[in-house]
């Protein structure tokens, strides 16, 4: 199953409207990144950037 399927199925699932969905891969570039947004997630990650991770856990943590 992909990313992209999760983020879907999580998104049909009415229990999870009010969870952000943090995408964390290796297998990005901008058309990727675009259909899991337009999917549903909140954010697209990077591998290769660590720092963007821990910048959007603590703001999407309060």
């Amino acid at each position: 199953m992909s990313g992209k399927e999760v983020v879907q199925i999580l998104r049909k699932d009415r229990r999870y409207d009010n969870i952000n969905i943090l995408v964390f891969t290796n297998m990005s570039n901008d058309i990727m990144s675009e259909e899991l947004l337009n999917a549903g997630a909140s954010k697209v990650i990077t591998k290769i950037d660590i720092e963007a991770l821990a910048t959007n856990i603590k703001q999407f943590m309060g």
